[in-house]
Order: structure tokens, then C-alpha cells, then sequence
């Protein structure tokens, strides 16, 4: 809650972060129109990073671009621009990352923003379940289509580019879910099936890490990060959790505390991440807790990778129309 942050707050010191001269950097946010991701870009683009909005409604997104453009001083229509783009739906990613590809346009940056909880089961018109195509397909397609612009850019840069994965502390009471990803047996769930859906995130974020490591790339390389926001007041929670938000809505983060630790770990000195870590308020927190019903949440590098595959195969799907 807001008590928290202000709390963690206090530890940091000076904020040098938020004084960075960003210009010449790019960062693409998905889900930028509103709530933390609007903050973000706000933010990064008042420090001069060419900010690509990536808004499912073109309408919001254009109003929260302008927003935008009028707070920041000189070119301010270089600085932020928009992309329509539904990330729930592979047809719409797979278009976005040709075009920015084709673009020739440098990324540094790329935060994993945009997410739903929908309660009711449904199925995007490709035919995947709506919560499982966007927090969880979508952000595995959009972050595997942009990996070679991400690792060009820091080839030529000679700095490591950054992936942020913007999850929930929800994810820590589920464990990945293999079985049945789109809940279609039992009672659908739509605050579960999120929660499982930001464990995935964490859980592709510690993957693709690992083999960054791995590979003891020098030079082009990419730097994998996951955080969690705490409980803010954006609109995507009031919608998802009205009587929640409702009874403590006093006691919640600001949008702005909310991207707090995004925005850090989008422009921090890189010596302070750790490759792969999950954050909260500017420090690595655990991705598994121990106690209770909460032990059985840790899982193999074996079904992380099976995890990525049914990612893979759901994208190669939709794309190909037989979803």
C-alpha cells in the first residue's frame, strides 16, 4: 500500500535516476495510455528518451500521447509517438514487430506493461483465452519478436539493453500452470488465471536471463527484469477488482508510486540489477515465498521450458489460423 512505499522511500536517498539526460534512448511501453504505463512514459520522456506508445485504442492512446506532448518542453512531437496494437492478438504483435523492425528505429528499452483481468471466460478472435493472450502470450511474442532489435541496439550502443515485465506480488500464491493454461476445465477464475499469468511473466523473464548468461555474451546483450508494483490506483484495478478497490482505495499508491520501480529499473546504472531478478521498490525481492499453501510454487528449468514452448505453439496458432 501507500504506507509502503513511503516507508522503502525513505531509504533511497537521492533520486539521480530521474535526472538522467535519456535523449537518443528508445523505449516502447505497452499499455501506455493509462495507470503505470502512462506514468512511465511520461516520465522517461520528460528526461528526453524518445518514448513508442503501444495503446490497444487508438482514441485513449491518442489523447494520452497529446497529454504527453503538452508537459514536455522543445520537439515534443519527436518524443512521443503512438502504435496501435491489441497485445492479445498475434496478428496485431506480429505486424508491430515487422514494422518496427523494417524501421530501423534503435530499442533500448521495451516494458511489458499492458495486462487485463477479465472474470468471464472468453476467447480473442484467434481463439485464445483473453487473460492467457495478453499477460502471458503476448508478452512472450512481442518480447521474442523484438530480442534481435533489442540485441542490434546494443551492439551498437556498446550498453546492454533492458525487457521489464511489469507483474503482480499475485503471481507468488501460483505456480506455473501446464495442464490446462487457458482454464477451460473446472470453475473459470479470472483473478486466478492473472495471477498465473504473471508467474509465467516472472518465470520467462528468469528464463531468458539464464540464457543471456549463458551464452557470457560480451557485447549485444540484453538484460531481463520483472517487478511488481504494488497495489495502485489505476483504472485497470478498479475495473478488475471493484469492491477491493472500493474498501482501500484511500490507502493505495498513486499511479506514480506505482512506476516508481519501473522507471528505476529502466534507467538505473546496470551495475545495481541483477539479470533475471524480480523487483519491488527498487530492490530484488524473492519469487517464491514459504509458508503454508505458498511452498509449492518453485519449478524446474524442465517445465519452464515446456511453459515456453506451449507459449510458442499458441503464437505459431493463431498466426497460422488454426487456433
Amino acid at each position: 500500500m501507500k504506507s509502503g512505499f513511503e516507508s522503502a522511500s525513505k531509504s533511497w536517498g537521492p533520486s539521480e535516476h530521474l535526472k538522467y539526460d535519456l535523449r537518443g534512448k528508445h523505449v516502447m511501453i505497452t499499455g501506455a495510455n493509462s495507470g503505470i504505463g502512462y506514468e512511465t512514459a511520461k516520465q522517461l520522456a520528460k528526461q528526453g528518451a524518445l518514448v513508442h506508445m503501444v495503446c490497444r485504442n487508438e482514441v485513449r492512446g491518442l489523447a494520452a500521447r497529446d497529454l504527453i506532448r503538452a508537459e514536455i518542453e522543445g520537439e515534443s512531437e519527436k518524443k512521443v509517438n503512438l502504435t496501435v496494437c491489441d497485445v492479445s492478438n498475434q496478428r496485431d504483435i506480429q505486424k508491430l514487430v515487422t514494422d518496427f523492425t523494417k524501421s530501423n528505429t534503435p530499442l533500448h528499452v521495451l516494458v511489458n506493461n499492458a495486462g487485463c483481468m477479465v472474470h468471464t471466460r472468453m476467447e480473442t478472435s484467434e481463439g485464445i483465452e483473453t487473460n492467457y493472450a495478453t499477460n502471458a502470450v503476448g508478452v512472450y511474442a512481442l518480447t521474442s519478436g523484438l530480442t534481435p532489435v533489442l540485441r542490434k541496439t546494443s551492439l551498437e550502443s556498446n550498453s546492454p539493453s533492458r525487457v521489464i515485465c511489469v507483474a503482480s506480488a499475485g503471481m507468488l500464491t501460483e505456480k506455473i500452470e501446464l495442464d490446462d493454461p487457458e482454464m477451460h476445465n473446472g470453475t473459470f477464475d479470472g483473478t486466478r488465471q492473472y495471477a498465473k499469468n504473471k508467474r509465467t511473466q516472472v518465470a520467462l523473464i528468469e528464463l531468458f536471463g539464464k540464457r543471456e548468461e549463458s551464452e557470457n555474451r560480451e557485447n549485444g546483450k540484453i538484460i531481463f527484469l520483472s517487478q511488481h508494483p504494488g497495489w495502485s490506483d489505476t483504472a485497470a484495478l478498479k475495473v478488475a477488482l471493484p469492491g477491493f478497490y472500493d474498501s482501500l482505495k484511500a490507502k493505495l499508491r498513486s499511479p506514480w508510486e506505482g512506476a516508481d520501480t519501473v522507471v528505476w529499473l529502466a534507467t538505473c546504472k546496470a551495475e545495481l540489477i541483477n539479470q533475471g531478478g524480480f523487483y519491488f521498490d527498487r530492490k530484488e525481492v524473492a519469487k517464491h515465498v514459504s509458508f503454508n499453501a505458498l511452498t509449492g510454487t518453485t519449478y524446474s528449468d524442465k517445465q519452464v521450458l515446456e511453459m515456453e514452448s506451449r507459449l510458442k505453439e499458441t503464437c505459431d496458432k493463431a498466426i497460422g489460423g488454426k487456433a
